[in-house]
């Protein structure tokens, strides 16, 4: 006799943590937004992480993205001042 389980498969469901959608987008919007308009993704990236933060993400995400989009709104608004240094 072998000891198989025929039931149906046990399956158990991941938690997501609220807000990590957010987290991820905001981190994509600051990466994206270094490399192209900065001046406007930047901003998105701050809020949303920030929005992130408020609904309780717990990870590191949401902080990536809110410096992320920090470093991205400088460089954006750096090349408005200053021109296009390319």
């Amino acid at each position: 006799m072998s000891n198989q389980n025929y039931g149906p498969p046990q399956y158990q469901t991941q938690y997501k943590q609220p807000g990590s959608g957010r987290a991820t987008a905001s981190v994509v919007c600051g990466i994206v937004g270094f490399f192209i308009a900065g001046i406007i993704l930047g901003p998105i990236a701050i809020l949303l992480g920030y929005s992130a933060k408020k609904q309780g993400y717990q990870g590191t995400k949401a902080k990536a993205g809110i410096i992320l989009g920090i470093v991205a709104f400088a460089c954006g608004a750096l090349v408005l001042l200053l021109g296009n240094p390319f």
